[in-house]
């Protein structure tokens, strides 16, 4: 938007291709990290989860082991994944705004 003709150097082919594969591989590796902490804990009350939807937290809930690290991480990585786009939308908007305000106006001259 601050540079509306500069969109087709500036998104080229390779620059979708890494934005794509970076998105593939970094959704990989959260999936990865979740799945070997789980993989470790120990379950020993029931082996049924009473949900639909299998999340972290069923799990955490039926496991013996301390969870303590994986809620914490959780925790953590949810407030990232809020806040972190939040952030961005927020500076995103800065830069409109500072890019509309350096454009001259042509009613305003007395």
């Amino acid at each position: 938007i601050c540079h509306p003709l500069h969109y087709t150097t500036v998104m080229s082919h390779k620059v979708c291709v890494f934005l794509v594969s970076g998105s593939w591989i970094f959704s990989s590796l959260h999936s990865l990290l979740y799945t070997l902490l789980i993989s470790r804990l120990s379950f020993c009350n029931s082996s049924e989860i009473p949900f639909l939807f299998c999340d972290i937290y069923p799990f955490l809930d039926i496991s013996c082991s301390d969870t303590r690290l994986i809620k914490i991480l959780a925790l953590t990585e949810g407030m990232v994944d809020i806040l972190g786009p939040f952030a961005l939308i927020v500076i995103s908007y800065a830069c409109i705004f500072h890019t509309i305000m350096k454009v001259p106006m042509a009613g305003c001259q007395r």
